[in-house]
Order: structure tokens, then C-alpha cells, then sequence
């Protein structure tokens, strides 16, 4: 079986064990104050999953590190090699919403032309809102946005 690239990266930070993804993932916990069933319902994994990486066991998915990173602006470096500062700063934090909006509104007005209507100001805003709350790793905007617009029946 091939290895990533990222399998490899976080299989040699895993070698030092005071440094390993484990306790870069615990003490990202602890410096957030949640149980590992918590942030396991944040990231969308079963409980169990949490302790395995904790304990090595097992290494999370290029998509769930992503999801960590962007959820708790979590600087991609520390969290993948021990490397650099726990947290991105909040500009690059700020740079990432921006982006996010961005693709919502892009998202719902393509959503708005496929669908071959126009939707009132508040019904958009609400949208926009649900959206930002709920799809930030949705990479098919138009799909989810056209979905929310015909359930609200926009």
C-alpha cells in the first residue's frame, strides 16, 4: 500500500512519543477545555476514535485534520509535525471566514439562478447564517444551498 505524503509526516512526528500526534491532540484538548466525547461530536467522529489517536492506535484522515484545523483554528503545522505555535493567528483565522462567506454567497446565488428565481433579503441572510454555522467542510455549495433554499421553501 502507498503511503501519503501526510501518513508519512505524522508517522515520523509520531516516532518522538512527548511529541507524538497523541499528545499534540490531548494537550489540544486540555488547552480547550473539552472531554474527548465533546470534540469528537465537534469533528464528527465516534468517541472511541479520539482515544485511538490519543494512544496511537490510529491516525486521523487528511479531511478530519482539516476539519480540527479549521473548526479550533488550529495551526496545521503543530498540529500535523509539533511544529510553530498551537493556534493560527486571528488574522489567518479572519482570512479563512472570509473565504467561507465568500463560497456560501457565491454558492447560494448560483443556487438562486439553477432554481430560476430570486429569494427575499431575510430568507438569504437566514441562509447565509445556517450555512456559515453548519456547512464550513461542505465543498459542494450549490448542491447544499439549492437543498436549504427548496426546504424553506425560498
Amino acid at each position: 500500500m502507498v503511503e501519503t505524503v501526510m501518513e508519512k509526516t505524522l508517522e515520523k512526528a509520531n516516532d518522538n512519543k512527548e511529541n507524538s500526534f497523541g499528545c499534540r491532540l490531548k494537550k489540544l484538548l486540555e488547552t480547550l477545555g473539552l472531554s474527548q466525547r465533546k470534540f469528537a461530536e465537534e469533528i464528527g467522529v465516534k468517541p472511541p476514535t479520539i482515544s485511538e489517536y490519543i494512544s496511537g492506535k490510529t491516525n486521523p484522515s487528511p479531511r478530519t485534520l482539516k476539519i480540527i484545523e479549521e473548526k479550533f483554528n488550529v495551526n496545521p503545522e503543530w498540529l500535523r509535525e509539533g511544529k510553530g505555535e498551537m493556534f493560527l493567528p486571528q488574522e489567518e483565522k479572519k482570512e479563512l471566514d472570509e473565504k467561507l462567506l465568500e463560497n456560501i454567497i457565491i454558492g447560494l446565488e448560483n443556487a438562486e439562478k439553477k432554481l430560476g428565481k430570486e429569494l427575499k433579503p431575510e430568507i438569504k441572510a437566514k441562509l447565509i447564517i445556517y450555512a456559515y454555522k453548519h456547512f464550513k467542510d461542505k465543498k459542494d455549495w450549490d448542491k447544499a444551498l439549492m437543498e436549504l433554499i427548496e426546504i424553506a421553501g425560498g
